[in-house]
């Protein structure tokens, strides 16, 4: 939900982190694939149709493994 979405990346911010928000799995992947290595992921595991929370699980395991992986 966009508004998750825009909430927790306001709260992370302000708490001073690096964020970057993606609507879908696949934009997350796009992120994931384009930018320094990740220290935490969020995975919603509710995510809109085509990859889901699960797959983009197992693809952050590969592009940033060393992240930790926080499912919701």
């Amino acid at each position: 939900d966009s508004m998750v979405l825009r909430a927790t990346r306001r709260a992370l911010e302000h708490h001073g982190c690096s964020v970057v928000a993606t609507p879908s799995a696949e934009q997350a992947l796009q992120a994931l694939r384009g930018f320094a290595p990740f220290d935490l992921v969020l995975i919603d595991l509710s995510l809109p149709p085509g990859l889901d929370g699960l797959d983009l699980l197992a693809a952050t395991r590969e592009l940033s493994p060393h992240a930790y992986r926080v499912l919701y």
